[in-house]
């Protein structure tokens, strides 16, 4: 059986697992529309968002059960993220789509064997390739859950680059959805200042900050690197 062949067959699994957890979930689009109708929207908001976020959470275990690594890391990013939102003045509905979405940013991850994910020193160039679409996978994985609709392209994006060369589609920066592009920031940092089976020891902040600035307008959206760094020495960043 073939690398691709292995892929697939893991996509499926983790779809099948996702829909059968599933079974019983609600629809957000309805629950925003019915909280920008409410006079009470604060309020509405937050307990959509508890209750929606409860399943989310129960999605990111799958991953815990893979690579404790990616949960970890799904939470710092997850925490990052908000605060460029809250930063940049999304609205409530954008920071609760963001959030799901960085959250779940790596579930496509379920589907990428256990010996490339997991492999320590440089991957193969097909090895690479399988990883690069996880982000088709997490799409696939959630594309029936019909309150992360929203939630589910950003995650689709958030390996695109402003300069049109990332993947899994190519994008450019006005074709890329903002919030995207924050996911893309927040991941990007962590992924450089902490662990990860190919390296050993992450780097500081001043090193990961310079090389967000080295990639400032080419790979990351120039206001959001501008936005993070300036959270990051102030201290506000989650």
């Amino acid at each position: 059986m073939n690398q691709i062949s292995i892929y697939e067959r893991f996509v499926h699994k983790a779809i099948e697992e996702v829909k059968e957890m599933m079974n019983n979930c609600g629809d957000f689009e309805e629950e925003q529309n019915t909280c920008k109708s409410s006079a009470n929207v604060q309020l509405q908001m937050e307990v959509g968002r508890s209750s929606y976020l409860d399943t989310v959470k129960m999605l990111v275990n799958f991953l815990d059960n893979k690579d404790e690594y990616t949960k970890r890391h799904c939470e710092r990013v997850t925490k990052h993220a908000v605060s460029i939102g809250r930063a940049l003045d999304l609205n409530d509905v954008d920071l609760f789509n963001l959030e799901f979405a960085s959250l779940l940013h790596d579930i496509g991850k379920l589907a990428v064997p256990d010996q490339i994910l997991n492999k320590e020193g440089k991957l193969t160039t097909k090895e690479y390739e399988i990883v690069k679409l996880h982000p088709i996978a997490g799409y696939d994985i959630i594309k029936d859950i019909s309150f992360l609709e929203v939630s589910r392209d950003i995650l689709l994006q958030h390996h695109e680059r402003i300069d049109g060369t990332g993947y899994p589609l190519g994008l450019n920066d006005e074709k890329i959805d903002i919030k995207s592009k924050i996911l893309a920031v927040a991941d990007a940092y962590d992924a450089m200042t902490n662990s990860r089976p190919y390296r050993k020891d992450g780097l500081s902040m001043e090193q990961a900050i310079c090389q967000l600035e080295h990639c400032r307008g080419s790979q990351f959206d120039e206001n959001i690197v501008d936005t993070f760094i300036g959270l990051l020495k102030s201290g506000d960043a989650a």
